[in-house]
């Protein structure tokens, strides 16, 4: 099933690029030149990349922001690109404060595959489906969907590399990060101490000291180790193929 989704979108990925994206862009860029009201009034973009913790620190940032409720508009979790915020802003994007979280590809991979299996409201859905039974394990998974990530032919943006959403292209061609603040899920607790600092010194935003733990998944008891033990050696090279601007860019290592 999905083999023949994945060679519509093929098949129409001309039409689509001539004629629909355009149409579908400019509906996007409406909606997120409303962007959330604490964004708008202290200067600050979040970069959300998914299973990096963000939906706890978005959480920690309304709380800290104190708006009434009718503001607290969650449109951040759409996980924007910060291409999408530089072309929404202009030359204003310079005037805001941005940040993001990373995270290695491996285990932010294998925290979406486990998420998707286990959130209960992704049952009765096709992404359970995907997870459960037709790639019923991590190594079926990397092998029959996450090939797709080639052509960003992927059912979630949860599987796209961290770099779609934190990196930009020249006019040169050239890539490179305009992200401000970029701390690591593997030391979240520090750097996110660090990045309490910065808000508070130069936005006056005073995030709460503890950061609040949301949607978690199982594989937060997996190690790297043990997740590269369910990998065959073919799989595993595949992986760094389709992940390799993260581990380049982020200076992660297997």
């Amino acid at each position: 099933m999905y083999t023949i989704y994945a060679q519509w979108r093929l098949a129409w990925q001309p039409v689509r690029e001539r004629f629909l994206s355009p149409f579908i862009y400019r509906i996007t860029l409406g909606r997120a030149r409303r962007l959330p009201a604490h964004f708008l009034h202290y200067r600050i973009l979040f970069i959300h990349v998914p299973r990096t913790g963000g939906t706890s620190l978005a959480a920690s940032l309304l709380k800290a922001c104190h708006l009434p409720q009718h503001l607290q508009w969650k449109e951040d979790a759409l996980h924007l690109p910060v291409h999408f915020y530089l072309r929404t802003l202009g030359k204003a994007y310079t005037h805001f404060f941005s940040f993001a979280f990373v995270r290695h590809p491996l285990t932010r991979i294998y925290s979406a595959y486990c998420y998707f299996r286990e959130a209960k409201q992704f049952q009765n859905t096709w992404l359970r489906w995907l997870t459960r039974e037709y790639a019923p394990t991590f190594d079926a998974f990397i092998r029959k969907v996450l090939i797709g990530v080639r052509h960003q032919l992927v059912p979630a943006p949860a599987f796209l590399p961290q770099t779609y959403f934190l990196q930009v292209v020249s006019s040169s061609g050239a890539h490179f990060c305009p992200v401000h603040f970029i701390g690591r899920y593997e030391s979240l607790t520090e750097d996110y101490q660090r990045l309490r600092q910065i808000l508070y010194q130069h936005r006056q935003i005073r995030l709460p000291e503890a950061l609040p733990h949301e949607n978690a998944s199982s594989a937060q008891n997996v190690s790297l180790a043990q997740i590269k033990a369910m990998l065959s050696m073919q799989n595993l090279r595949l992986f760094l193929t389709l992940y390799q601007s993260d581990f380049i860019t982020f200076g992660y290592t297997l």
